[in-house]
């Protein structure tokens, strides 16, 4: 599982429709990661609550490009991805 920072970062140059529909995509990763396991404890446990975590950044960062206005539970980090995108996306006239 990559770092979302850093995939959004290389992202954040491409189109809108392109950025949420990899974004999307990239979602499904954590699910994956998530239903392979069922052990809830120890280091698989761990991992699965850092592939829920992943994800839910994911679906807050996909919220606020498409309504513009930031998730509910979104946090600092994720407001500085949302920040980046905006600037890039404002810079070619897709915001």
């Amino acid at each position: 599982m990559r770092d979302l920072d850093e995939t959004v970062r290389m992202l954040a140059d491409r189109p809108l429709v392109e950025i949420i529909t990899l974004l999307e995509r990239e979602a499904t990763v954590p699910d994956y990661a998530a239903r392979r396991t069922n052990n809830r404890s120890g280091p698989v446990g761990k991992n699965r609550a850092r592939a829920m975590r992943q994800r839910d950044r994911i679906g807050r960062i996909l919220f606020f490009l498409q309504n513009r206005s930031p998730a509910i539970g979104a946090t600092k980090e994720d407001d500085d991805l949302c920040d980046l995108l905006t600037q890039r996306l404002q810079a070619r006239g897709e915001w």
